[in-house]
């Protein structure tokens, strides 16, 4: 059934089907455990930013209770 819905649609022009390779599927990362190259890769196409967090220490919440 989807099949022909799709074919129908490619026929009409209203949808254009590319080839993308396996090595650039990026919904892998919500369905495979990925190494970091392919992980840094994925990360990079969706525009993701490396951040560096500091988070040893304490909270200062003598804000909170004043």
């Amino acid at each position: 059934m989807h099949y022909h819905f799709i074919k129908k649609m490619v026929l009409a022009r209203e949808i254009n089907l590319i080839h993308v390779s396996t090595k650039d599927q990026v919904f892998d990362i919500f369905t495979k455990v990925l190494g970091t190259d392919k992980l840094r890769k994925i990360f990079k196409m969706f525009g993701v930013l490396k951040v560096h967090l500091n988070l040893r220490g304490n909270v200062d919440n003598s804000s909170l209770t004043s």
